[in-house]
């Protein structure tokens, strides 16, 4: 299992062309560089997307419509990862609201809340993270596809129970940037790529099955280049 903390890497300025984004204000549709996008509407969306649900998973009001509640341990929706990923360069992106405080979690008794996880060995993972140790999102990606690639980046929260954020990260561009509620949290410096894939990658959960995410996501879309929140309108 890879160790969890780590030294964040040096915050850096964006250098390289991003295409500039709003957070949405309903759902979103697929656009031509949407390579995977989820409402999380129901079961029947899910399974058409090729996902396949643990039995803990509900459909409850979501963001825009419905969205996927992971509550509990084991609770974890899979879908394919062939196609849904740029290698170089891309956006994940979601709405999350959680449904405990998270800062009242406690290291290392309470194990970190994980909304987006790709696990090819320890040297290729990437994910979307809560950090328990220092109150932190973080969104880790190590590739060892040309050699030692890691990134490390995170940025501090306080997210309360029931409360709606949108969350993006990106890779490319020689960076990695963490974009929270449409503004620019972090940037690291990165310059490989997205891991090697699994045949999977999973949603409110992670690869070892550990803890829950205690959230509700919605709106889950994956891009096949970096975008640019940080010049979205303030909601």
């Amino acid at each position: 299992m890879i160790k969890h903390c780590m030294t964040a890497l040096l915050a850096v300025c964006i250098c390289g062309a991003s295409l500039a984004a709003d957070v949405p204000k309903a759902e979103y549709s697929k656009d031509a560089h949407t390579l995977f996008l989820c409402h999380f509407n129901s079961a029947d969306e899910v399974k058409a997307l090729g996902g396949i649900i643990s039995d803990g998973v509900k459909f409850v009001t979501g963001k825009f419509g419905n969205g996927a509640l992971f509550e509990v341990k084991g609770d974890k929706i899979t879908f394919p990862a062939k196609g849904a990923f740029n290698m170089k360069q891309g956006t994940v992106e979601m709405f999350i609201k959680p449904t405990i405080n998270y800062n009242e979690l406690k290291f290392p008794d309470d194990p970190p809340p994980y909304f987006f996880h790709v696990f090819n060995g320890d040297g290729n993972y990437a994910a979307l993270q809560y950090n328990v140790d220092n109150k932190t999102i973080v969104a880790p990606i190590f590739s060892t596809e040309d050699g030692t690639k890691r990134s490390y980046t995170q940025s501090r929260i306080s997210w309360k129970a029931g409360e709606w954020h949108h969350v993006a990260f990106t890779w490319g561009n020689g960076a990695v940037t963490i974009y929270i509620d449409g503004k620019l949290a972090v940037t690291s410096k990165y310059d490989g790529g997205m891991c090697k894939l699994p045949e999977k990658f999973l949603v409110g959960s992670v690869s070892w099955n550990i803890g829950s995410a205690h959230a509700v996501i919605d709106e889950m879309r994956i891009y096949d280049t970096p975008l640019d929140f940080n010049k979205a309108e303030d909601w």
